[in-house]
């Protein structure tokens, strides 16, 4: 499951493309907030946009798949564990 199967579920629900634009930046957001490793804040951001526990679940474990161990260092930079100075 990506972001597009996401916005897909949602566009009966919101017929203009501001809203839809404003939609597809929340589930950015919620992305990146897997990413990082902050799964509960990604639910609650999920849940919130109406998603329901069965799909944020299934959305939360292809994200995580997509962004493997490989990424572990930028997952350190934006978290601020390592000084962004010491990577030049």
């Amino acid at each position: 499951m990506n972001i597009d199967d996401l916005m897909e579920m949602k566009l009966n629900e919101y017929s203009n493309s501001t809203s839809r634009d404003v939609v597809y930046s929340y589930l950015r957001i919620a992305e990146h907030n897997i990413f990082l490793g902050k799964f509960n804040k990604a639910k609650t951001l999920l849940k919130k946009l109406g998603f329901n526990k069965s799909i944020i679940n299934e959305y939360i474990l292809s994200v995580s798949k997509k962004y493997d161990d490989d990424d572990e260092l930028m997952k350190k930079v934006f978290l601020g564990k390592i000084d962004k100075k010491k990577l030049n």
